[in-house]
């Protein structure tokens, strides 16, 4: 989206397993490979240490996420930027709170959703299931990326996700080794994925969350 001229905000709302600062976290990642100039504070507004599921990190830190500033969070970042790309934690049905998901942050946000999935056995139905997840919700997928596909089996696993699901599968990524850089990652994406079918729907709605 940045190589097509549009400015494109990043936000991971609830990050584990490393504090936001952190250089190897996420929030640090994606701040990086995108150049954005938000502090890691904003794009990870909560972040644990612990590399467990968000509700549970954030108990063995008597912390607590709050899902209406978890919201407001993300928000102020996208009144920002013409796109906002919002990176979930682990899945759609992973606990954030007590009575909540990362999928009922993505309801709530009213984004459109790109699921990546891995891209081996078990993919059909872990993919399945969190489509089947997200509708629940009243979210529909925009489509799905398999991630680090390395066998043979990546095409009838993407030929078997579009069957059962009816949402297309817009590329394959394949697995990286080595230093990934800003520009590594976007050529690898311009290589690998539909990326008009993302651009398309990021501009339209102004927001992308992917999980």
């Amino acid at each position: 989206l940045c190589a097509r001229g549009h400015s494109v905000g990043v936000v991971k709302p609830i990050q584990s397993g490393a504090r936001a600062d952190d250089p190897d976290g996420d929030a640090m990642l994606l701040k990086r490979w995108t150049g954005v100039s938000e502090p890691a504070e904003k794009i990870a507004p909560y972040s644990f240490a612990a590399p467990l599921a968000p509700l549970v990190a954030a108990e063995l830190e008597g912390r607590a996420v709050d899902r209406v500033q978890a919201v407001a969070r993300v928000r102020a970042i996208a009144e920002r930027y013409e796109a906002v790309v919002v990176e979930g934690a682990g899945g759609f049905l992973v606990p954030v709170g007590e009575d909540w998901t990362i999928a009922d942050l993505a309801a709530a946000l009213g984004l459109p959703v790109l699921v990546v999935a891995r891209p081996g056995l078990g993919t059909v139905n872990h993919t399945a299931l969190s489509v089947l997840a997200a509708r629940r919700l009243g979210v529909e997928p925009l489509g799905v990326v398999l991630n680090g596909a390395a066998d043979e089996s990546s095409p009838d696993n993407a030929r078997l996700i579009e069957r059962l699901t009816g949402v297309p599968v817009l590329g394959h990524t394949p697995l990286l080794e080595g230093e990934l850089t800003g520009e590594r990652l976007r050529m690898l994406v311009e290589a690998n994925v539909d990326v008009g079918a993302l651009a398309g729907a990021a501009i339209r709605s102004r927001e992308v969350v992917h999980v």
